[in-house]
């Protein structure tokens, strides 16, 4: 479909769209042995950490949000439909997961 600057380490759909989570490689190991620096090297990109969204039917990638610092990795990608603003939360201790999070009662 497309060439993606990391590896592909999410991948969610929603309707024509595919939203594909990418990772930068990591140094320490077995990542060293396969192919992306290589390609990359050959397209003349750097590793990458985002998301990028898929036109399905064409293969273009229509929209990609690169992580230029900080993040490195993504581990998972989840559409949340209806949502127009949603918000990235960091947890630090389980008070702060307690107070986000509320289950029905059984």
């Amino acid at each position: 479909m497309c060439q993606c600057p990391g590896y592909a380490r999410g991948l969610a759909f929603i309707g024509n769209w595919a939203v594909i989570g990418i990772s930068r490689p990591r140094e320490d190991d077995g990542f060293k042995k396969l192919p992306l620096k290589r390609v990359l090297k050959k397209r003349n990109e750097e590793p990458q950490c985002g998301l990028m969204v898929v036109d399905l039917k064409t293969g273009r990638v229509a929209h990609r949000l690169n992580f230029q610092h900080t993040v490195k990795e993504i581990s998972n990608v989840s559409i949340v439909p209806d949502v127009r603003q949603a918000t990235m939360l960091a947890f630090s201790n389980q008070e702060q997961i307690s107070g986000f999070i509320t289950l029905p009662n059984a």
